[in-house]
């Protein structure tokens, strides 16, 4: 079962005759009349050793108003093989450069122009070191100034209401 507006992470089973290895899982035709989507992904197929049956994950979007059963045995989505993925590494990406290392005092000058302040009263000089470089790491996730905290436009709601606002007294609920 999906609930309303959620979506989940299902493991599928995948026909016998595909190989472990990188797959794309599309939506099947019958997903069409659903009230749910499948989205289309990059997945790993893995195999189970006794029976030697393949499964990978689907990711299921309900984004209707009302929780959606699947059940054993529906098609939600179709897989094919991708045959031109491959693990990229350094060495097989040489145009990747390393950053070069920056000495600590860069990085907490770099923090300090995000308006962070880190007080180093309380914590010993390795702390201060671990902090300044996780928070010089994701340094990019920080809000600036107040534009950067930008609310989110996927989905609008509207609340219908019936009548005039009511207002009821406090009660205790059951312990039970």
């Amino acid at each position: 079962m999906v609930p309303a507006f959620t979506e989940a992470i299902t493991r599928v089973s995948v026909p016998s005759h595909f190989k472990p290895g990188c797959g794309i899982v599309e939506p099947h035709a019958a997903v069409v009349r659903q009230p749910y989507v499948v989205a289309k992904t990059l997945v790993t197929v893995h195999q189970t050793q006794p029976c030697n049956q393949g499964y990978t994950y689907c990711r299921v979007l309900n984004l209707s108003m009302k929780s959606c059963v699947i059940r054993r045995g529906d098609p939600l989505a179709k897989i094919t093989e991708a045959n031109s993925v491959r693990v990229v590494t350094q060495s097989v990406a040489p145009n990747v450069k390393e950053r070069p290392s920056l000495t600590m005092e860069e990085k907490s000058k770099q923090i300090s122009v995000l308006g962070l302040q880190i007080n180093r009263q309380n914590m010993d000089d390795s702390t201060y070191e671990q902090l300044c470089s996780l928070l010089f790491e994701y340094k990019d996730i920080f809000a600036v100034k107040l534009s950067d905290l930008t609310g989110s436009n996927i989905i609008q709601c509207h609340i219908e209401t019936k009548g005039d606002p009511f207002r009821m007294r406090p009660y205790h609920s059951n312990a039970e």
